[in-house]
């Protein structure tokens, strides 16, 4: 039998070779993922850790008063960054498939843009604090303005791992992420274990955290001098994430809606009550938190899905989420029981409302991460206005004589109304932009470039 002729011989071994380094990428991008949930359930895991022994160490009311502290500080904490971590992502996912490395002007325009915003969020925060807490509340004032002071030195941490998303870098994104969600904890656990109940050694130790966090994250990559040439320019960068900022605006006010209606109208041991149950029904969001990130990523990549593409990932969220939500609802209650003493007796009720409101969020959350990846982040502004009429109609409304459990169900109702704008505009947009459903090719190669879609 004749062989075959060196080109062929040669054609037919570079294209097993393109084939096995394709699904190389395709495992790895895969280990990736589940690296990154990983990731976001310690990162959870060591926030709820926190959550647990400042409700132990503080109580329902000093709970509720560190809480109050830091509700506008929390609140200017993405929104503050006026979009700018998905310009920078974007950029920085630009240079990366371009063949730059560590773009080192990239990152100083980072640090450039997180000192300007984080700046002028510390005195944001310290305005609504002062105008927005009631007279009854304004003995914790003067932490409110310390813990705001976080914000500049945070805003700069967050935007240097924003170039770290952007460039698929998972691993370093992971490990930072990891570890400065483990200081306070620590800090915490010390506190915890000398019995060391100061609210203003606390608000004062949290200032703290971000510092610590960026010496790890110079000390992990190296990035020690800010200083030098920027590109581009931070004036550039903040025009670029406006539409993004505009929907991290509206969802994040959204989010913060029903924290300020309990700020008013519930004492502040209720409001402990609510701040020490958030994080288990949080729990609801580690999953599409993570999945998002990805969505991001694939819709900046420009992937132009099909309706059915996106109605396949909505069920799968859906189902996901269903899932999770039955097995935490037959858990929360003896979980709590065990975590906390008598004094919490009442935070039961409103976890299993608030399991509800965060599974609806966790639905909505993946599908604003595609619609923020293809540039048209100003489609969450439109159902985060409805979900806030939904949930502050609902809040005045229903006939619920506890503002706690009648504020944690509205905004369950909320969530839910946003999810289903979100899934319809989804669904909208790749209509308008996906290409029609193909058959599976017959070629492995081709099979695979599909899959990896």
């Amino acid at each position: 039998m004749d062989s075959p002729p060196p080109e062929a011989t040669l054609e037919a071994a570079a294209a097993e070779q393109s084939v096995a380094v394709r699904v190389f990428a395709l495992v790895m991008a895969r280990v990736g993922m589940i690296g990154s949930i990983g990731s976001s359930f310690a990162v959870f895991g060591l926030q709820a850790l926190h959550s647990i022994l400042l409700a132990r160490l503080l109580g329902p009311v000093g709970r509720g008063e560190y809480g109050t502290a830091m509700l506008f500080t929390q609140t200017m904490l993405f929104v503050g960054l006026a979009g700018t971590l998905y310009s920078i992502a974007r950029r920085a996912m630009e240079s990366s498939e371009a063949g730059s490395d560590e773009n080192i002007p990239l990152r100083r325009a980072a640090v450039r843009v997180g000192a300007i915003t984080g700046l002028s969020s510390m005195a944001v925060a310290m305005c609504l604090s002062y105008a927005a807490v009631p007279s009854d509340k304004r003995h914790v004032l003067i932490l409110c303005f310390v813990c705001s002071m976080m914000l500049p030195l945070e805003h700069m941490r967050l935007t240097l791992l924003a170039v770290d998303h952007g460039k698929g870098d998972f691993r370093r994104y992971n490990i930072a992420r990891v570890f400065a969600a483990a200081v306070f904890p620590v800090i915490v656990l010390f506190l915890f274990l000398n019995q060391w109940d100061s609210l203003p050694l606390i608000a004062g130790l949290t200032v703290l955290v971000p510092v610590i966090g960026l010496v790890q994250y110079a000390a992990m990559t190296g990035y020690w001098n800010p200083f030098g040439p920027a590109s581009p320019t931070s004036a550039r960068l903040i025009r670029e994430g406006a539409g993004d900022g505009l929907a991290v605006l509206a969802g994040d006010m959204f989010d913060r809606l029903g924290h300020i209606l309990l700020l008013w109208m519930v004492s502040m041991k209720d409001y402990g009550f609510y701040i020490t149950a958030l994080p288990a029904a949080s729990l609801l969001l580690v999953g599409p938190h993570t999945f998002a990130l990805y969505s991001f990523r694939s819709g900046s990549a420009g992937e132009g899905l099909t309706r059915r593409q996106v109605a396949g990932r909505m069920v799968v969220i859906l189902v996901f989420q269903t899932a999770a939500l039955a097995a935490l609802w037959f858990v929360i209650e003896p979980l709590l029981d065990l975590l906390f003493q008598d004094e919490f007796d009442g935070i039961v009720p409103v976890a299993k409302v608030l399991l509800f409101a965060m599974a609806a969020h966790g639905c909505g959350l993946v599908g604003d991460g595609f619609l923020r990846g293809c540039g048209k982040g100003s489609y969450g502004v439109l159902t985060r206005i409805v979900a806030a009429v939904v949930m502050l109609v609902s809040a005045f409304s229903l006939p619920i004589g506890e503002s706690l459990i009648r504020i944690s169900m509205a905004m369950a109702i909320g969530y839910a109304a946003g999810a289903l704008l979100t899934a319809f505009l989804c669904l909208r947009f790749a209509v308008e932009s996906g290409t029609p459903n193909q058959e599976m090719p017959s070629s492995d190669e081709d099979r695979l470039a599909v899959i990896e879609s």
